[in-house]
């Protein structure tokens, strides 16, 4: 008996499915249809495209009287106008040169370790104001400066594209080494 009932519920579905097919056909084939009616025929088309052709011409200048009458002014260009001439004024001010503002480094070198092999190895001992002495690597910032290179006994800094040098301080750590000696 369930086999029966699973026959027939699947002869009905079939059906079912047929007549969805053929409904789906008939709704596609009426919109297609109704579609193609509304298009212009390709013969329409050819002549809107002929019509089109036919005022586009008129405002066309050929190619080859183009070139002749760019030619033609080659050879025989027109007068320039004529100028009137004024009487120049001389200027009391010379002009203004921009130049960038000048920037002094608030710092001073205290020592330098060079590592020849690995330089960006290397470090230099500064004195800078509101951080007091530190040790920095090639890279690093120093107020709105950059190092660039560490060598021995002097450093190379830069600010924008200028590039910057500065040597070691001798007096510097001389003092500081007497008052570590003095504070011990």
């Amino acid at each position: 008996m369930l086999k029966t009932l699973l026959y027939i519920l699947s002869a009905l579905s079939l059906v079912c499915a047929g007549f969805v097919f053929i409904h789906s056909v008939q709704v596609y084939s009426s919109s297609a249809l109704s579609e193609q009616q509304d298009e212009l025929s390709i013969i329409d088309k050819f002549h809107q495209l002929e019509n089109l052709n036919a005022q586009n011409d008129k405002d066309v200048i050929s190619p080859l009287v183009k070139q002749t009458s760019d030619f033609a002014l080659y050879l025989d260009p027109p007068k320039p106008p004529a100028q009137i001439k004024e009487q120049s004024k001389p200027s009391p001010i010379p002009p203004l040169i921009a130049r960038m503002p000048v920037v002094s480094a608030k710092f001073k070198v205290l020592a330098t370790s060079c590592n020849r092999d690995k330089p960006q190895d290397s470090i230099a001992l500064i004195d800078e104001p509101g951080r007091g002495e530190h040790w920095v690597k090639i890279g690093d910032p120093i107020g709105h400066f950059v190092l660039e290179k560490i060598e021995n006994g002097f450093i190379i800094y830069r600010s924008g594209n200028q590039s910057r040098e500065m040597a070691v301080e001798i007096n510097k750590p001389l003092r500081i080494a007497q008052e570590r000696i003095i504070k011990i």
